[in-house]
């Protein structure tokens, strides 16, 4: 995806559609996985060779697999020792990944985590991260949505050009120009698409550098109609600042009341991080992990609390509060947390109570309890 930088930035969003009139939206996939030990569980291939039994593991680096498994499906051959990256196509439900890299390594991190499960290797941010995802524990299903999928949408390589030509208005500073060649471009685009989004947003940004409010509004209302939450997308943003004192534009952001369910987060390079209360005391530096069993704490985190029992009283994130959860302060994941400064694994034992929803592009975890 390209770039602009003067006026016109890439934002990175991913919703339902505008239109009735623009294509389907990208590829969703339906993957079913076990629960074992609250970890998320599911057989794939690799090259159409398996099954491997995975670990969907969202506070994974890489996906990886064990050398053993790597020459069982072809990626290495049987001579192989030590530490390689190669790729292949994985399955996973109806979920297909053309030329996903795998991490091939006898990992000890992964092998004493998963030992007594027989996990072979995991999935994890290169290939979870192309998606809106959706899990739903009760259900016992992981719901993926594509951002954008060019095998499916061939029109998405000759739209991209399209957007690659609206550089050329910005350097003739034809922006009203530009504006209208970006919402063209957003309303043939596959719906929920990158693209989508991408260019509708940015429209609505070169109509606030021309200081019309009104049509900034409008399309923002559109996106907020079809459920986008954009407000961290225009704070700082300084493209707004013609229209943020408008009378047109206060009440617009008046009006929009954000989801206290919907928690903001970070990457810390490839990880899910967040803020957490722990037992009223905090915050935490925490990464979001299904890969964890429990909450697990680094034993310097323990003693801040002052606890040395397996179960902590309260953990909070965002609005969200739960109460007697099952943590452990002996993990052989935490010299992996020291390493990456972080103080909490927020594992199986807290989020196996919520249906989850995480949107990489946005950076925003919604969290759903199920209820008595």
């Amino acid at each position: 995806m390209s770039k602009f930088v003067i006026p016109l930035v890439v934002v990175f969003l991913a919703v339902p559609a505008f239109s009735s009139g623009q294509q389907k939206s990208p590829a969703e996939y339906v993957v079913p996985f076990e629960i074992e030990s609250n970890l998320m569980i599911v057989n794939g291939t690799i090259g159409g060779k398996g099954p491997v039994k995975f670990a969907i593991d969202t506070g994974a680096d890489y996906n990886q697999i064990l050398p053993a498994t790597a020459k069982r499906v072809g990626l290495v051959d049987n001579s192989f020792s030590g530490l390689s990256h190669e790729k292949g196509v994985l399955r996973i439900g109806n979920a297909i990944a053309d030329d996903e890299e795998f991490r091939v390594e006898e990992y000890p991190g992964l092998v004493r985590a998963y030992q007594n499960f027989k996990i072979e290797g995991t999935v994890g941010f290169p290939f979870l991260s192309k998606h809106r995802m959706v899990i739903d524990y009760r259900a016992k299903k992981l719901f993926l949505r594509r951002y954008d999928d060019a095998r499916a949408f061939p029109i998405l390589k000759e739209l991209g050009k399209r957007e690659e030509g609206v550089k050329a208005l910005f350097a003739g500073k034809k922006y009203k120009e530009a504006a209208a060649e970006l919402e063209a471009i957003a309303l043939k685009s596959p719906k929920g698409s990158m693209l989508a989004y991408n260019t509708m947003f940015n429209a609505g940004r070169c109509y606030a550098s021309l200081g019309n409010a009104d049509k900034a509004v409008e399309i923002l209302q559109t996106m907020r109609r079809d459920g986008y939450a954009f407000l961290r997308k225009i704070e700082g943003d300084p493209a707004f600042n013609k229209v943020k004192e408008t009378p047109k534009f206060k009440e617009f952001l008046a009006a929009e009341k954000p989801d206290p369910r919907k928690i903001p987060f970070e990457f810390d390079r490839s990880h899910i991080v967040l803020e957490s209360t722990l037992n009223g005391k905090g915050p935490f530096k925490t990464l979001l992990d299904t890969g964890s069993i429990y909450v697990t704490l680094t034993p310097e985190a323990a003693q801040k609390l002052g606890i040395s029992q397996p179960t902590l009283e309260s953990v909070r994130v965002g609005a969200i509060e739960m109460r007697n959860v099952r943590a452990t302060l002996n993990s052989p994941l935490i010299d992996l947390m020291r390493e990456f400064g972080t103080e909490v694994l927020l594992g199986g034992s807290f989020l196996k109570d919520y249906k989850m929803t995480i949107d990489y592009l946005n950076k925003e975890l919604l969290l759903e309890p199920y209820g008595k």
